[in-house]
């Protein structure tokens, strides 16, 4: 992509930057690597550094997390987010806990849930 232009379309920028997944990995030398141990944030500063003009289109969300998603799609990575707490959702619990979109993290409250379910 030229650099001079300023905003692509996200499809355009989600092929380019799953195959810039593969380049950085083995740029960066870690072919031999785990590939469910690679570093977004790695990835991420190669990217801004190196093809910062794939990072410049338009999202409903936040532009880091749809790289994030594409990059822990192309080295399967992605099995964590939809089982948050899995012990919250584990057999047992009054309630399984329903993966928020929004919220990275459950509060202190639900972990504090999750424990004592644990616990019992």
């Amino acid at each position: 992509m030229d650099d001079q232009r300023s905003v692509m379309t996200k499809i355009e920028a989600e092929r380019a930057i799953r195959s810039l997944c593969h380049s950085w990995r083995k740029e960066a030398g870690l072919l031999q690597a785990d590939q469910t141990r690679l570093s977004f944030f790695g990835f991420w500063a190669w990217m801004s550094s190196n093809h910062p003009g794939y990072l410049k289109f338009r999202s409903t969300t936040s532009v880091m997390g749809n790289v994030q998603r594409w990059f822990e799609s192309e080295f399967g990575q992605t099995a964590w987010r939809g089982q948050r707490w899995a012990c919250c959702a584990s057999k047992g619990s009054p309630r399984p806990v329903r993966p928020r979109p929004v919220a990275v993290y459950p509060s202190r409250v639900a972990l504090m849930a999750c424990v004592f379910t644990q616990a019992r």
